[in-house]
């Protein structure tokens, strides 16, 4: 799914296909151990990542990352679902203060969708993404708890 999501909207994440396709298993398995897939008749349909940082100055914050739904299954719940769980999941770390997130600032959907659940913007990274010579900005958001 993550490869799917990587060539379907590349302009999405800040990795690539052409970077990930060469993983092995591996990596595979030790990076699914923060990802929320949501499924339909036996085929994956979403899925979002998700992490409470570590780090004895940021282990109050938690991350959003590598959300994506397939676009036939966009509008009808799928996403919110993701993200319900998603924020559940960081919610259940005591020391939770803030949920950070960033998204490319074309992306509107998703931008909807985060201010849904209480997200705002708190700042605006300048060409962050370079895919075939155009530069995208993001957008930083955060949901504080």
């Amino acid at each position: 799914m993550r490869l799917e999501a990587l060539k379907t909207v590349s302009e999405a994440f800040g990795s690539s296909y052409e970077e990930e396709y060469v993983f092995s298993d591996e990596i595979w398995r030790s990076r699914i151990q923060n990802m929320l897939f949501a499924s339909y008749k036996d085929s994956l349909i979403g899925m979002i990542g998700f992490l409470v940082r570590t780090r004895l100055k940021t282990r109050h914050v938690g991350d959003i990352f590598s959300f994506y739904v397939k676009e036939q299954y966009r509008g009808i719940g799928a996403g919110s679902m993701l993200l319900k769980e998603a924020i559940l999941n960081l919610e259940k770390n005591k020391d939770l203060r803030k949920i950070s997130l960033s998204v490319n600032c074309e992306m509107q959907e998703a931008i909807h969708i985060y201010t849904k659940f209480g997200f705002k913007v708190s700042g605006k990274l300048i060409g962050e993404l370079n895919l075939n010579g155009k530069y995208y900005e993001e957008y930083i958001m955060e949901k504080l708890k």
